[in-house]
């Protein structure tokens, strides 16, 4: 979320059409939540719930038209082009018949045990705990083997679905004579057995199939969908108790010791974890309400989650992020974005900046050093110990992904104090929000420079997850440029957005498997960094004195 430098100017107030400071929906620049573009006192629009790709409001194109004085693309459209109106996917019917074809028929049962052997033998099994090994083979017995169109046999139809279709999202072939998955045709039955699970009785395999479904929506970037779909889970995974702490007797027995009871216990649990943290990053890039209330939850972490914890941990990390990270994005929603955080004091605002970032500081130091975020864009990522001992690079997407999280939270909990009456209504900057203001920028460009250095690793399973991380914090050098074009910073910012931009634009169609909806949102994401970037050399070159 972009934020104001401490160099900044109010526009030109002699401008007819400066923005107010009450927004065209009659809120307030206090409250602004997290999901808003917020710059030097002024909305200036958002990043797009369906898309990832930030669309800047009437008010702030025009903002950004007093700043650099052209106003080329102000009035010529109804939208900038980065706004993509379009749905996401089609939706079934606009590729199939299911008058014509039975899309709910299962796929041969050894090829479904194949993708099943595949996703068990990959990181992503761990990162993703939602097919467990004894309980899933149970649901494709059921499944091949129960008659008829039962409620129980859709249900473990859409689970087999579901899994198919989110586990196209896994990176790893261990098995390279897999044959290509036909994921339109998963996607579709899914969707068409949905409905189906939600009069069904609340079951371990209910949770499974919405919660791998909207994993696969997350995966390929369609946040509204996980977010309508997140509800569901955690509603069924809250009549099912997996709210509450099992205990520390079944979370200490070891796999083999577990009845099968237990074991559905201890799996809704992990459950449950994967919606928390999906939730709580949801949150962050939206602004809207958390799903999950902390306070009604019991939010014991699980054994295994402190051994991995341990400095010294050299195995497969379970569970997607960190569950310490996620409880402080919790806590900063809650103390900065939520309606009562809207209307505190300066001074408090500052406060809890300050003890945030304390207790992120913290959990920054407590990482592994492989793992560990740089606090600066002068500090190399720790290449060290991310290289294999032959020199070649070992890209490990959790911590590729950590990172940019990291730095994500560092700049939303710091871009609260845009929201300080001294800025927005005087624009004064004391010392306590200059330096909060100057840490936004920093973490925003330590996590371009980090970026740009590994990208070209950057797997296409991952693409529609990760990029909205460098989109934020473009934007917020953005806006930074835009405010003071002719200061030192905008010059350096400008170049760390060339890198950035430069791999935005260079994307091909042939990179990745898309849907040509999937395509028509990378053209669109294309054309909104090369337009950000041309209006911000415009801003410098003019800054300079440049026609």
């Amino acid at each position: 979320m972009p934020h104001a430098s401490s160099q900044s100017t109010r526009p030109p107030q002699a401008s007819p059409i400066e923005p107010s400071i009450e927004s065209p929906q009659g809120r307030s620049p206090a409250s602004s939540p997290a999901g808003l573009i917020y710059c030097a006192g002024y909305r200036l629009g958002d990043i797009g719930l369906f898309h990832g790709i930030p669309f800047l409001s009437r008010d702030g194109q025009q903002w950004i038209g007093i700043r650099s004085d052209d106003e080329s693309g102000a009035e010529s459209e109804t939208s900038p082009p980065w706004h993509n109106q379009r749905q996401p996917w089609p939706t079934f019917s606009s590729f199939i018949n299911p008058s014509h074809l039975d899309v709910t028929k299962l796929l041969p049962l050894p090829l479904v045990e194949r993708f099943l052997a595949n996703y068990f033998k990959s990181p992503f099994s761990e990162a993703f705990p939602i097919v467990d090994r004894v309980l899933f083979p149970k649901i494709i017995e059921r499944a091949y083997t129960q008659q008829g169109s039962s409620p129980e046999s859709a249900t473990s139809k859409a689970c087999i679905f579901a899994f198919l279709a989110f586990s196209s999202l896994n990176g790893y072939d261990a098995d390279p004579g897999l044959p290509p998955l036909h994921e339109q045709q998963c996607i579709t039955a899914a969707q068409l057995l949905i409905p189906d699970l939600f009069t069904a009785r609340p079951s371990a395999e209910v949770v499974d199939a919405l919660l791998m479904f909207a994993i696969y929506n997350f995966g390929c970037g369609n946040v509204h969908a996980v977010d309508l779909m997140l509800s569901a889970v955690v509603r069924f995974l809250f009549m099912l108790g997996a709210h509450l702490y099992p205990g520390e007797e079944m979370d200490s027995l070891p796999p083999e010791a577990l009845s099968l009871e237990k074991r559905k216990a201890l799996h809704l649990r992990d459950d449950f974890w994967i919606c928390y943290v999906l939730d709580k990053e949801i949150t962050f890039r939206t602004g809207r309400p958390p799903i999950i209330n902390d306070s009604s939850c019991d939010l014991t972490f699980p054994k295994y989650y402190w051994k991995q914890s341990d400095r010294n941990f050299k195995g497969v990390y379970r569970l997607p992020g960190d569950l310490r990270l996620s409880t402080i994005k919790s806590n900063a929603y809650e103390r900065l974005y939520s309606p009562q955080a809207l209307r505190k004091a300066d001074a408090e605002i500052l406060k809890d900046i300050r003890e945030l970032d304390e207790m992120l500081e913290n959990w920054r130091l407590s990482l592994p050093l492989e793992r560990r975020p740089t606090l600066s864009a002068a500090q190399p990522p720790n290449k060290s110990t991310e290289t294999n001992g032959d020199g070649s690079f070992d890209f490990d997407i959790s911590t590729f992904l950590l990172k940019l999280e990291y730095h994500h939270c560092m700049t939303t909990i710091h871009q609260a104090s845009s929201r300080c009456t001294n800025w927005v209504y005087n624009h004064r900057i004391d010392d306590g929000l200059s330096s909060s203001l100057d840490l936004a920028l920093a973490s925003s460009r330590a996590m371009l420079t980090y970026f740009s250095s590994v990208h070209d690793h950057l797997f296409p399973n991952i693409f529609w997850v990760a990029v909205f991380y460098p989109l934020s914090a473009i934007l917020t050098l953005f806006c930074n440029i835009m405010l003071s074009p002719a200061s030192a910073s905008a010059a350096s910012d400008l170049k760390i957005l060339e890198w950035n931009i430069d791999f935005m634009s260079e994307r091909n169609s042939k990179d990745f498997l898309l849907s040509v909806a999937q395509l028509t949102h990378l053209d669109r994401l294309k054309q909104s960094c090369v337009e950000l970037l041309r209006l911000a050399r415009t801003s410098v070159l003019q800054s300079q004195g440049g026609a």
